[in-house]
């Protein structure tokens, strides 16, 4: 299936200006239509206005809308630029229920699908699409261990009509692992325990010792601390005679 070379080329808009532009999708001719058969409702102006750009933090996808269809000027194009950033579904877990993290069933799935009929490539009639999934569920299959992924039910689309999305998701997870790995290196660090302090215990003052110049030189001698005076005594004292007092 050849690619179109009208998309992403108004002149209103350059999305790949931006120098951190990781890759740009390629669509069918007929997108943004569903199908090949509905290629006739192709604005160009629609057309030059649709694009999906892969930048080094986020996704950004334009599908405009022509409401008059084929017969749509300029003017009456009405944009629907919708932005998906790394940090943020679909390339990362949400919340269910507001608060709660949404990782029971495992991490998020961003996918591409290549719509077929028995083995036959229907790519150049309904063009491919990459589709998200909140959680993988762990891989299981519908029937226990075959048939397609349970996250294929609660799946959504994200970008429609590309030509080639092998090559458009392959860019896309570089980007997301380039935004990640220093994130890893960074704030997914353990943080420093505090811990409390310790009392410190109370210094003990060593024994005075003093160098004597008489002796052997080179030798110490504790000098003995003088006794405390005794407290004087709050009796009175007994005087004694050294005579006996004769009756």
């Amino acid at each position: 299936m050849t690619e179109s070379d009208k998309h992403s080329q108004s002149t209103y808009i350059q999305p790949l200006e931006n120098p951190t532009a990781f890759s740009k999708a390629t669509f069918v001719p007929f997108a943004p239509q569903p199908c090949v058969c509905c290629g006739c409702l192709a604005n160009e102006a629609e057309q030059l206005r649709t694009y999906a750009v892969v930048y080094d933090s986020k996704l950004e996808i334009n599908s405009p809308c022509a409401p008059c269809c084929c017969c749509s000027t300029e003017q009456c194009i009405v944009d629907r630029v919708k932005t998906m950033f790394m940090d943020k579904p679909p390339f990362r877990s949400g919340m269910c229920c507001v608060c709660i993290p949404c990782t029971c069933c495992g991490p998020p799935v961003v996918f591409s699908k290549t719509p077929k009929c028995c083995t036959m490539d229907l790519t150049w009639a309904y063009g491919q699409q990459v589709w998200a999934a909140p959680a993988n569920i762990y891989g299981l299959k519908t029937m226990i261990c075959c048939c397609a992924p349970c996250y294929s039910y609660c799946a959504y689309p994200i970008v429609s009509g590309l030509n080639d999305s092998k090559t458009f998701m392959q860019n896309m997870k570089a980007a997301a692992d380039a935004y990640a790995t220093p994130l890893r290196t960074t704030t997914l660090l353990p943080l420093p325990r505090f811990l409390p302090p310790r009392a410190t215990p109370p210094a003990v003052a060593p024994p005075l010792r003093v160098r004597r110049a008489i002796g052997v030189a080179g030798t110490t001698s504790s000098i003995p601390r003088s006794p405390r005076p005794s407290a004087p005594s709050s009796r009175p004292s007994r005087t004694t005679s050294s005579t006996a007092t004769r009756r």
